[in-house]
């Protein structure tokens, strides 16, 4: 285990907490519940308004739900590992669980992003996205054509001009500085690369 959590077994006693009950010198303050769990005399607990207590456990089941399978072996976790924080090295992943979305997803959330008007079209087998306005924009630089969403060939999310199956020669790489560190896994978090690409194709085509 490590020092960074605390940790509490499956099998630990749970118990609801209310206001005003103690939890080791703690007070639960007014308008708020706490689920505790016991690991001998000590314990973790999350408190808050009834409603978030329960958003978060629901959270947490959806995580689980999520998670891919899991090894068994003893020697499956490493002494030391460099994988970033709370992902395990997957040697042979379930279909669908490194990456939720095909590309053609982002470039159908971009299209959202925009506004009304646009639309989102898929690649071949979801491995790119194009992004186009049924409404003429004001805007020279599309006359007419759609904005295709690719990887290039050094693994840069990228936007170019396309014309039926040929790329323009000239295309835009999109920044993920502000974007999470992982491939977006909700589609509230597919709705903020969304977003970014919009950004993109407003700066490049249409301001």
């Amino acid at each position: 285990m490590t020092d960074r959590l605390e940790w509490a077994h499956v099998s630990s006693p749970a118990e609801l907490l209310y206001p005003g009950r103690d939890i080791d010198g703690a007070v639960v303050e007014p308008g708020e519940i706490a689920v505790a769990m016991w690991t001998g005399s000590n314990g973790i607990a999350v408190h808050g308004p009834r409603e978030e207590v329960r958003d978060r456990f629901l959270q947490l089941a959806a995580a689980v739900d999520s998670a891919p399978p899991v090894r068994t072996e003893a020697a499956c976790i490493a002494e030391h590992s460099d994988q970033p924080h709370g992902q395990l090295a997957q040697a042979a992943p379930e279909p669908g669980t490194e990456y939720v979305f095909a590309l053609s997803d982002y470039a159908h959330a971009a299209a959202r992003a925009l506004g009304r008007g646009w639309c989102g079209e898929s690649g071949f087998l979801g491995a790119w996205g194009l992004v186009f306005s049924l409404e003429e924009p004001d805007s020279s630089r599309l006359e007419g054509r759609a904005v295709r969403l690719f990887v290039d060939g050094e693994g840069d999310l990228c936007v170019g001009l396309h014309d039926d199956v040929v790329l323009s020669s000239e295309w835009h790489y999109i920044s993920t500085e502000d974007l999470p560190d992982f491939a977006p896994r909700s589609p509230g978090e597919l709705t903020v690369w969304g977003e970014v690409i919009a950004s993109a194709i407003r700066r490049h085509y249409l301001d």
